[in-house]
């Protein structure tokens, strides 16, 4: 196949679109997770470009809001996020020591994350409507609903 160019944010529907598609198949949620994963950081960066706030800089910020009412002075920002992002890097990343070639981890939950993550960068740049409808059924299987009036 001859070399051709591509844009990012078609590669990040894919993935985002295959990633929701395994997990609703209910398997190979650590693939599902990655290429959630991978979309969520495309499109994060995508909205800093607009200027606008990704998913991991909203955790930056909530932490950083935190910490300025002094109730938690040993959270950051960067500490919230890195909290919030560890299920998913610790799958994609491996410390050159024996003890990190193992996982805990409930994975269904974290590849529904990180397709939830991925979804609201979507959401943030106005572009949901270039997703499949299987993004678009992850993130209602997977919403909390409570009820306010009872």
């Amino acid at each position: 196949m001859p070399e051709r160019m591509y844009d990012k944010i078609d590669i990040a529907v894919e993935y985002l679109n295959l990633a929701s598609r395994l997990w609703l198949e209910d398997h190979e949620f650590f693939s599902s997770a990655h290429l959630a994963g991978a979309a969520e950081e495309i499109m994060g960066q995508h909205c800093r470009i607009q200027g606008l706030e990704s998913q991991r800089d909203w955790w930056v910020n909530y932490g950083d809001r935190i910490a300025k009412t002094k109730l938690f002075p040993e959270i950051t920002g960067k500490k919230l996020a890195n909290e919030a992002y560890k299920p998913k890097n610790s799958i994609k990343h491996m410390n050159p020591i024996e003890s990190d070639s193992k996982i805990n981890i409930d994975i269904k939950e974290t590849a529904s994350h990180a397709i939830r993550a991925a979804f609201k960068n979507f959401e943030t740049l106005d572009l949901c409507d270039t997703l499949g409808e299987d993004v678009f059924k992850v993130i209602e299987q997977t919403n909390i609903y409570i009820e306010t009036d009872s």
